[in-house]
């Protein structure tokens, strides 16, 4: 297993900060984690497995406060599927091979600061205040992540979560645990 995303300036996010597991957005929950990190960092793949998915994840079109990003879905081989999102344009085709520690994108900038409002979500607010405007969106599934009219942008519009939706810390605690370099 591979750490998802380059060792530099790395913010995960704590139950006290946004973007954390399961974050409580009032009519949302979200679904992932955000590791903040600066536009352009590479993205790894986790392990490896095959790409099933490459689309459009976030833009203005859906949200006036979003830019365009894209998200990957792969399906590795241990029969988990990464969703890793908030990513530049696909690097990586559908069909594709990946092996664990690939470079599979590239962290885009998801939040358009002259967007933000004090009528926008306070989550978003606080993010552009203290600077989060990129990150890694990384969500994690023992079955293959359904299409739903209630999932929008890593934010799933129920308070009980998609079915199969796992807890990325536990991953990233087994990659720290097998890694003696400090993440």
């Amino acid at each position: 297993m591979f750490w998802p995303v380059e060792k530099k300036n790395v913010s995960l996010p704590t139950d006290k900060t946004p973007g954390g597991f399961l974050e409580d957005r009032g009519d949302r929950i979200h679904c992932g984690i955000d590791i903040h990190t600066p536009i352009g960092s590479k993205v790894f793949a986790i392990e490896k497995g095959v790409v099933v998915n490459s689309s459009l994840f976030t833009s203005p079109a859906i949200i006036s406060y979003w830019f365009d990003t894209y998200q990957l879905i792969i399906k590795a081989c241990s029969g988990l599927y990464y969703r890793y999102a908030e990513l530049g344009p696909p690097i990586v085709q559908i069909g594709q091979q990946i092996n664990a520690g690939d470079l599979i994108g590239h962290v885009r900038q998801v939040l358009n600061p002259r967007m933000i409002s004090n009528k926008s979500p306070e989550y978003i607010q606080q993010l552009v205040a203290t600077g989060k405007n990129s990150m890694l969106h990384l969500e994690i599934y023992d079955t293959e992540p359904i299409q739903s009219s209630l999932y929008k942008g890593g934010n799933w519009f129920d308070k009980t979560p998609p079915d199969g939706l796992i807890d990325p810390y536990t991953i990233l605690k087994q990659i720290v645990s097998q890694n003696t370099k400090e993440i």
